[in-house]
């Protein structure tokens, strides 16, 4: 139970690494030994195990905080949002008990309430912490990329072969349409993880996730589809790289397969896919998760502008959205709801904004392009 326990600390952005600890500023050498194997009741039984914990010891601040990161990690990895409620309270409950010297408390703060997209409030927790590239990761979200961009120089300093840091670097890349340089620092930061054999099979599969999405964006179907295919050789249940050969799948024409694919996905954005491929049944099920807390307003509104229905609550959505976030992708959203709902002065706008850092990702770039080939009335 010991490992099963450690590796609950284990953690990057998106996913899980090591414990508690950013690697060491050395390269890293490659290992003769396997990866530790995936196995899929290892963070259900480290749940358990500190939930006991926590209840025979409700003043534990360790225990509540590891509590916290086994909830992270479960809703990583089986998408359950409920789990960002409970790693949230668990987080300030061991805050509470004890603020100072609690570093996995707070990172495990922050990355609760970046999953609920409360940015701001991370960001706080993120500097208080110290972890400049945690904050970095918030601004990106925000659309303070400057900041981030000093965040993230500070951070490479310190720790220059920090696989997180690289990926947060090819997004500043990425967003400023540097292409190349992204896609460096996207396999940098990829051969650095697969280097080291602490590192999980869901940590490894984000990295490809990462990479994979990056390709997409830019339309190398082939390329991307080899790295989604990657990444679930190596965490045969990741749900997003089986959702992304489902939308490569049905970028290419390929019905057939995307829908095969897509059904096998509890994502609401796989509901979304199959709604537009033609199941019109996906409808009631993606509006009653709408209606909770299950989809983030920027995939809702986006389906919404795409399908045509509903486009006014696509603009409401986005507003709200908007008034929180200034990034490219909002401005990109925003003007696209625009468009759909007939308010085509506005959404031009929007989508000069969303080119203003010159982002070539195929979506944005096309959106805007079509956007800005009408004249406004």
């Amino acid at each position: 139970m010991r490992r099963g326990i450690a590796h609950v600390l284990v953690f990057a952005v998106g996913g899980f690494v090591w414990a508690g600890k950013h690697l060491a500023p050395q390269a890293p050498t490659p290992r003769p030994h396997p990866h530790v194997p995936y196995d899929p009741t290892e963070v259900e039984r480290s749940v358990r195990f500190l939930e006991a914990r926590a209840l025979s010891d409700p003043q534990g601040a360790t225990g509540l905080a590891m509590l916290a990161s086994a909830y992270l990690r479960r809703q990583s990895e089986g998408g359950d949002p409920d789990d960002l409620l409970r790693a949230e309270a668990s987080a300030r409950r061991s805050l509470s008990v004890r603020s100072h010297n609690n570093p996995i408390g707070h990172w495990a703060l922050a990355k609760a309430l970046m999953g609920r997209h409360a940015f701001t409030e991370a960001h706080a927790v993120a500097l208080k912490l110290g972890d400049g590239a945690l904050a970095a990761e918030c601004d990106i979200e925000l659309g303070n990329y400057d900041r981030a961009r000093q965040l993230l120089a500070e951070a490479a300093s310190r720790r220059p072969n920090d696989p997180v840091v690289r990926v947060l670097q090819a997004r500043l890349w990425e967003l400023v349409g540097k292409v190349q340089l992204a896609e460096d620092a996207y396999r940098s930061a990829l051969q650095l993880i697969e280097a080291h054999f602490e590192a999980s099979a869901p940590s490894r599969a984000w990295f490809h996730d990462r990479l994979a999405t990056f390709l997409a964006t830019q339309g190398r179907f082939t390329a991307a589809q080899s790295e989604f295919e990657a990444a679930r050789d190596a965490y045969p249940d990741d749900r997003h790289a089986t959702l992304g050969l489902a939308q490569l799948a049905a970028d290419q024409g390929n019905t057939a397969e995307a829908k095969k694919l897509a059904a096998t996905v509890a994502l609401p954005e796989a509901s979304m896919l199959l709604y537009k491929l033609g199941d019109t049944s996906q409808w009631e099920r993606i509006t009653s998760e709408a209606s909770g807390r299950h989809v983030h307003g920027r995939a809702l509104a986006l389906f919404f502008a795409d399908t045509g229905r509903n486009s006014e609550e696509a603009v409401r959505l986005m507003r709200a959205d908007g008034k929180q976030r200034q990034d490219i992708y909002t401005a990109d959203a925003l003007a696209w709801s625009l468009y759909r709902a007939g308010q085509k002065a506005e959404a031009q706008t929007y989508a000069r904004l969303a080119l203003a850092t010159g982002t070539r990702d195929r979506l944005i770039v096309g959106h805007a392009q079509q956007i800005l080939s009408e004249k406004a009335p």
